[in-house]
């Protein structure tokens, strides 16, 4: 009785804290890159596939980098105050993506477009590299 009333609450802690994952940092892969935890470690523990102890002692684990780790997440995506004054200077600049890009041609169209839209919302290199760019 108790390890079915244990694999339900395991069940139910799993549920919400994958969740809370994608709610706080968008995808369970941008919170493995974040985090700097495996990403497969992270799939077999929502796949089921790890023994009762260990997928305890790693969703208390898990949980608690969710919230630790929060305040550098914010750091590295995009919010959408930010996005609406890129997708401003693209078109006021350059009125459209395509000119933008056949200017800095290091740039594809689907990357600015991504951005643009609100699609792609990781600061990395790359996109560092888009907003000094911009800012010129």
């Amino acid at each position: 009785m108790e390890t079915q009333v244990e694999a339900i609450t395991n069940a139910e802690a799993k549920k919400a804290l994958k969740k809370d994952i994608r709610l706080k940092y968008g995808t369970i892969q941008n919170f493995c890159q974040i985090a700097e935890i495996s990403y497969s470690k992270m799939n077999m523990l929502f796949a089921n596939r790890l023994k009762n102890e260990t997928e305890e002692k790693m969703i208390n684990e898990v949980s608690v980098l969710v919230n630790q780790m929060l305040d550098q997440a914010l750091n590295q995506i995009m919010t959408e105050e930010e996005r609406k004054a890129i997708r401003g200077i693209i078109f006021s600049k350059f009125k459209n993506v395509r000119t933008f890009c056949m200017n800095h041609d290091e740039f594809s169209i689907t990357f600015v477009c991504k951005i643009v839209n609100g699609q792609r919302r990781k600061k990395d290199k790359k996109y560092e590299r888009f907003i000094q760019v911009i800012s010129q």
